[in-house]
């Protein structure tokens, strides 16, 4: 919920002509490939510390072992 919501905000600043197009583009592949995974669906106030140091370790690994290493 909370990724949405950001998500819905920035297609509102696009819309409205306060981001570009491109940036609107590398906002939402950010926010497809990373945060959507691990937050999809999370209310703000459901987002604890352990889930965002287990967010950060994926990150740190993805491109070498995670996902993104395929």
């Amino acid at each position: 919920m909370a990724v949405e919501a950001y998500l819905e905000d920035q297609q509102v600043a696009f819309t409205t002509g306060k981001i570009t197009e491109w940036t609107m583009r590398d906002k939402k592949a950010t926010i497809d490939r990373y945060l959507l995974p691990t937050f999809k669906g999370r209310a703000i106030e459901a987002i604890y510390q352990e889930h965002i140091e287990a967010y950060r370790l994926w990150r740190l690994t993805y491109w070498t072992i995670g996902p993104g290493s395929e």
